[in-house]
């Protein structure tokens, strides 16, 4: 999990970087860097899913819970499992909003080209 934490805060950096969007060279190096973060993204996605569906799995298997409904299981499991969750939502989240940014970027690069 703390492998996901850190490369989570990485693309943040990468994503809340500014740059003066009239100077190409900036607007390339971000360009670049996001590109590059991308992959990292991906695989930070690919990780929260295993570490999401592990602790899911771990607390099915366990007896504890056998006697609850399954509505109940569903908010206790939810609770248990908020860090993943959470780390879940924003590892899709941060990837999107690589995605969106790349396209902005190349968007704007086009016009300053046009």
């Amino acid at each position: 999990m703390n492998d996901l934490k850190t490369i989570t805060t990485q693309i943040s950096e990468a994503l809340n970087s500014t740059i003066d969007p009239l100077n190409t060279a900036q607007v390339t190096f971000k360009i670049n860097r996001l590109t590059l973060v991308l992959a990292a993204s991906c695989q930070a996605v690919a990780w929260a899913e295993r570490i999401y569906s592990r602790r899911m799995q771990q607390l099915t298997e366990d007896k504890t819970w056998a006697n609850l409904s399954a509505t109940d299981r569903k908010v206790i499991f939810a609770g248990y499992c908020r860090d993943e969750a959470y780390y879940l939502t924003l590892t899709e989240r941060q990837n999107k909003a690589i995605i969106h940014t790349l396209e902005a970027l190349k968007a704007m690069m086009w016009n300053e080209a046009s």
